[in-house]
């Protein structure tokens, strides 16, 4: 021990003077931003949260090889949600699957296919099916969203799912089946008739498509 540096450990009364000459002489390096971290395996790093873990890891008197290794569990901790989080996603929507195969029985190819149409002609590139809910699925796999979809589909007639090339809605075929359905003695207008619940649904959805801003 002859030779080597010593120093005093510094009670609970100690100054955080005292506490930073023991942190200088454990290898805490003199600012937050002096510490020499590879971040080089660390994926879309968020500086913003680095650099308030460096300032946190030298507040607490960290040095390098510390600093490093509380990084390092926490990219392993973090890596591992997202890897359980996955999988949850995955039994989720085969969860969901098997709920509507066995709902739809030989229809379930052509419901889901028309769920997709209608989803992709009027809501695509919304990012609504990437949604995460709270049990880990995305809302695009959900059950009760497919079966609106597909719901949806035979609500509208084939010429307005379909749009055009572009994927923009026809609105003219939009506004031309509210006036179908809206017109003198129709159901829409008769609370008696069998039809106008069934009427004024179609309604309420042609309108929320020609205008879905509201």
């Amino acid at each position: 021990m002859i030779g080597k540096d010593k120093f005093v450990v510094p009670s609970q009364s100690a100054s955080e003077e005292e506490w930073a000459e023991v942190y200088a002489k454990l290898g805490r390096p003199e600012a937050a931003d002096q510490y020499q971290i590879d971040t080089s395996s660390i994926e879309d790093l968020d500086e913003n949260l680095f650099n308030g873990f460096r300032e946190a890891a030298h507040k607490h008197g960290l040095n390098d090889q510390q600093a490093k290794g509380i990084l390092d569990f926490y990219q392993g901790l973090a890596a591992q949600v997202v890897n359980e989080s996955n999988n949850n996603a995955v039994l989720q929507a085969q969860q969901s699957e098997r709920e509507l195969r066995e709902e739809w029985g030989r229809s379930f190819d052509s419901n889901t296919s028309a769920a997709k149409n209608v989803f992709n002609t009027f809501f695509k590139d919304s990012g609504l099916d990437q949604i995460e809910l709270a049990d880990g699925s995305l809302l695009g796999n959900h059950p009760a969203l497919v079966r609106g979809l597909s719901k949806l589909s035979q609500v509208l007639s084939e010429d307005t799912i379909a749009g055009n090339e572009a994927g923009v809605v026809d609105t003219a075929s939009l506004q031309s089946q509210i006036n179908d359905l809206t017109g003198p003695n129709s159901p829409y207008w008769d609370k008696q008739n069998p039809q106008h619940a069934n009427t004024v649904e179609k309604v309420l959805a042609l309108r929320e498509m020609l205008n879905p801003e509201g």
